[in-house]
């Protein structure tokens, strides 16, 4: 059992280095990240609880100041992340520190809890690469993170969340790439019996950006409902990785993403749904719909299954396209001149994801707005 912060990153570190490279090429390439990040010396972050019960702390307090009940599901997940995804042992060995946001038993936070007005208030993003988020037995929360990738980011990082049981996360991602070389987020969403996790996000990126979603849905009637908006320009690359992992029964989980891609900007997505044997009557649906509005740009989508129960309920689609030409003429016979005719479209193609999000409806609406000037996005 880990018992320190020091203990936790040293196993960390040696599954990292002992993790087995891909003889694929392009999975090996994922996994060749910006190099070990210098350990800065850096003030631990006093505890804080705030008025809804909710409080924030480094790892190495929650190591120290909880007991084993509490700490022990975490550890052992974490063992288990880093022998699934090289990503998440490379983070919890090199982060400078790592902040942990935990929710008791049966607190609902009214109020949406903000990473990065958290973090800005305290230190610079980049000093916690490493968030883990820990909600307890018929907790409530919804987590906001926005993370905007500039010279002064974080490169790698990552968000673990584990739900209990009954528990309600709503988790709403902003994640926007400007200036970097590089960018790579993983988020580990980890749900126990009859828990509840929804997932909204937005992915802008002008440069190159590697993203990872795992669902581990653990124990009899955990859900997950992801909804996600993707869009790229200019010279960007992207990978979308999302892993479905259903290892016990009555789980469900379904992930919806739509892409817009313009310039040469480039998008691949890597979607994969693994039902163990225990896991009967699962339901898991994935769906990856991308958008060219250049000639240019450039879409690949690769969905997979594999269910090893039989009484499972399994659907996954991909579409690459570009906008649908019988719809542009019905608009522009309607009067609506071409250009406003293609952003209508793309807007209802972007808004059909999210729905009606409150926290990124700012966001998207910013997006169309560009579009409708006729800015490049």
């Amino acid at each position: 059992m880990i018992g320190s912060l020091q203990e936790y990153r040293r196993n960390a570190r040696q599954t990292y280095q002992t993790f087995p490279i891909p003889t694929n090429p392009d999975q090996a390439s994922r996994m060749r990240f910006v190099g070990p990040i210098r350990e800065q010396a850096v003030s631990a972050l006093p505890t804080i609880t705030f008025s809804s019960g909710l409080v924030a702390m480094d790892l190495a307090t929650f190591l120290f100041d909880y007991d084993e009940q509490i700490t022990r599901p975490i550890i052992l997940a974490a063992q288990q992340r880093w022998q699934h995804r090289q990503i998440y042992a490379y983070v919890d060995a090199y982060a400078s520190r790592t902040l942990v946001v935990f929710i008791p038993e049966a607190v609902c936070v009214a109020e949406p809890f903000y990473l990065d007005r958290f973090l800005s208030s305290t230190q610079t993003v980049d000093q916690y690469d490493a968030i883990i988020v820990v909600m307890q037995a018929d907790a409530k929360a919804t987590i906001v993170d926005r993370c905007r990738a500039s010279d002064s980011s974080a490169t790698v990082r990552s968000l673990v969340c584990h739900v209990g049981q009954r528990a309600q996360l709503t988790l709403i991602c902003h994640q926007d790439t400007q200036h970097e070389p590089m960018m790579a987020c993983a988020y580990a969403l980890i749900g126990e019996q009859d828990s509840s996790i929804t997932v909204q996000s937005i992915l802008q990126s002008t440069t190159q950006t590697d993203f990872w979603l795992d669902l581990f849905l653990q124990e009899s009637g955990a859900r997950a409902t992801v909804r996600g908006v993707y869009v790229l320009s200019g010279q960007a690359r992207m990978k979308i990785i999302t892993q479905q992992h259903h290892t016990a029964p009555h789980t469900s989980s379904d992930i919806a993403l739509h892409g817009c891609l313009t310039g040469q900007a480039q998008a691949t997505y890597h979607g994969r749904i693994h039902i163990a044997q225990a896991g009967q009557h699962a339901q898991a649906e994935q769906r990856n719909n991308s958008l060219l509005i250049s000639d240019a740009a450039r879409a690949l989508s690769l969905p997979s299954l594999e269910a090893l129960a039989h009484e499972v309920h399994c659907v996954h689609a991909s579409a690459i396209g570009s906008i649908d030409t019988q719809a542009l003429a019905y608009l522009v016979a309607r009067g609506i001149p071409p250009a406003q005719a293609r952003v209508l479209l793309i807007e209802g193609f972007l808004r059909s994801s999210l729905g009606e999000s409150t926290y990124l409806a700012p966001v998207l609406q910013e997006l169309i707005t560009l579009l409708k000037e006729g800015v490049s996005l």
